[in-house]
């Protein structure tokens, strides 16, 4: 009997939350904010204008010869117009750039950020994606970046940006500025977006101690939240604790019931606090939306939480997709038609069945190589069906798709290490000299007994060290003499060297035991003059084999071009 009445209740309050979740979906109207910076003039009186761009996105993220998190320092800018033509000639027409807030703007502990260098970096890179007949799109606010002038770690902005009005407002000052920036190349803009990802913290503070959970329930406006758009008998109760106030109501715990309080909260924040706010500075900001599902408990049971899909939004959204949504994850196999009905379903959702189908599935990741992981996978004699169906699903259901890793990366913990921000990031001993060659790129050149060093804290840089087996170093030379031998350590002990005679990049295996420490000094010295560039340190490549690390095509490289030109068509 006890069992069935506490089925009853479950029914009961699934029922009253499925009632209730209507009072806070997203209104889409512009907030005020006193400390808000100025709207530019050229936003007053420019309304999103209609969808000029092409019929489908067809998109790459790019990250030339570096990885997300050292892309912006990295680049070079005389390698950029070889990659667009490849980028076009394979069909695309559209590249997509994220653009981290930090790194962009720096000096985060002295009050107000600044805006860096960067930013001329982003705009010259516009230009070009313009000059070669490409469009691009923004992903902003994206999390990761190495630059130690920062001032602050991803996780702690992260969390500022839930529990500090001011620190929203630094977020705006960042929205604005990228807006003037795309306003200066219009023409080329496709789209702009940020992601539920790149505030993920709020998925960690159920792990953290209770006074801390009150204390962003309180300055989050969680708390004020729950009061406005909930009877207190339903808090109590999936709370499963009785409160005198709203004041004492923290952050539920994930195993708590009220996870589904949290979940619903973060949609309406990251709508109401931060989207629409930011439309005022960047029309046409959109979000990626969270398509995966969350686990609520409900007493001995759960059920999952969907998010808010933004389906009433106007804006080009953004969405993802790999072969593990719905399937049972246990590192299985799927055909082609298996992994077309996972794909079909999260389609239908993102677009309610076909009446939203404004959104562009920016990370179509059907390869995923990420570590750790026991996903699913595409059986790869499927996928060219797997491809030719899902090309029919795209051109009903979406605007379009981008591919994540369109050149395979390693994960570089090096920051700078191609020199494009001069000698940032580098200590020097003996002859270093900073070089810059007729294209524009920068290197340097090592007198003998020349010596550089960077120290980092590699669990923060690397993918997943505690999972990688190996451990490589890897640069490109130019000996200004017979040869030069090149010595390497890990916090002054002898890593090995190596001998130098040839122009060209030379890669070396280090033992991957001597960087999992919390932190290390990596350094190089040589024993004789010579030139050094693009300096690379990693334990991982992340793989889609459209091309590899080093720019040779990879074994799926025809079938994206068939994909874009034969089956999506123009």
């Amino acid at each position: 009997m006890h069992k069935y009445i506490r089925l009853i209740l479950l029914i009961v309050v699934i029922a009253a939350m499925g009632v209730v979740i209507g009072r806070y979906s997203i209104s889409w109207s512009t907030p005020a904010h006193t400390s808000a910076p100025p709207v530019p003039a050229y936003v007053d009186s420019q309304a999103v204008a209609p969808w000029s761009g092409p019929k489908l996105i067809k998109a790459v993220h790019y990250f030339a010869s570096a990885w997300p998190k050292n892309f912006w320092e990295d680049f070079e800018r005389s390698q950029v117009d070889k990659d667009f033509a490849q980028i076009k000639a394979d069909g695309f027409n559209t590249v997509i750039l994220v653009v981290p807030w930090l790194g962009f703007e720096t000096g985060f502990d002295d009050g107000a950020p600044e805006p860096s260098e960067l930013y001329d970096r982003l705009d010259w890179l516009l230009a070009k994606i313009d000059q070669n007949g490409l469009g691009y799109a923004l992903r902003v606010s994206f999390p990761h970046g190495y630059d130690t002038e920062n001032g602050i770690v991803n996780h702690q902005l992260c969390k500022e940006i839930y529990v500090d009005s001011e620190r929203r407002m630094d977020w705006l000052n960042y929205i604005s500025r990228i807006g003037q920036q795309i306003n200066r190349h219009r023409d080329a803009f496709r789209f702009a977006f940020f992601s539920w990802e790149d505030f993920f913290c709020s998925f960690i503070f159920p792990k953290f101690p209770l006074d801390q959970r009150l204390e962003i329930a309180r300055d989050s406006g969680y708390q004020d939240w729950l009061a406005e758009n909930f009877p207190r008998q339903l808090v109590e109760f999936l709370y499963m604790s009785s409160f005198e106030t709203m004041d004492a109501v923290p952050v539920p715990q994930r195993s708590s019931s009220a996870t589904w309080f949290w979940l619903h909260f973060i949609d309406d924040f990251l709508i109401n606090q931060l989207l629409i706010p930011a439309r005022q500075y960047l029309p046409e900001l959109a979000m990626e939306v969270r398509v995966d599902r969350d686990r609520s408990p409900l007493g001995e049971q759960s059920f999952w939480t969907s998010h808010d899909l933004a389906l009433s939004d106007d804006r080009l959204r953004g969405s993802y997709w790999g072969p593990y949504h719905g399937a049972r994850n246990e590192s299985e196999t799927l055909s082609a038609s298996e992994a077309l009905r996972g794909f079909d379903y999260m389609l239908n959702s993102v677009t309610a069945n076909g009446q939203n189908t404004h959104h562009v599935v920016e990370q179509f990741n059907f390869i995923d190589n990420t570590p750790g992981l026991v996903h699913a996978k595409i059986d790869e004699s499927e996928l060219s069906d797997f491809l030719e169906g899902a090309a029919d699903l795209i051109k009903e259901k979406s605007m379009g798709y981008g591919l994540w890793a369109y050149h395979d990366y390693v994960d570089s913990a090096i920051y700078n290490g191609s020199f494009e921000l001069d000698l940032r990031g580098w200590e020097t001993e003996g002859g270093v000299t900073l070089i810059t060659n007729d294209e524009g790129d920068r290197a340097i050149q090592l007198q003998a007994n020349g010596r550089i060093s960077q120290e980092f804290a590699p669990y923060a840089r690397f993918i997943s060290l505690h999972l990688s087996e190996n451990l490589t170093f890897c640069a490109n030379f130019k000996p200004l003499q017979q040869g030069a031998r090149i010595n390497l350590s890990i916090n002054d002990t002898d890593q090995g060297s190596f001998e130098v005679d040839n122009i060209g990049q030379q890669c070396f295996a280090l033992d991957i035991a001597a960087i999992r420490q919390p932190k290390v000094e990596f350094s190089l010295s040589t024993d004789a003059e010579i030139e050094i560039d693009d300096l690379r340190l990693y334990g991982f490549v992340q793989r889609l084999h459209v091309y590899d690390e080093n720019g040779q095509p990879g074994s799926i490289r025809e079938l994206i071009v068939r994909l874009n030109t034969e089956w999506l068509g123009d």
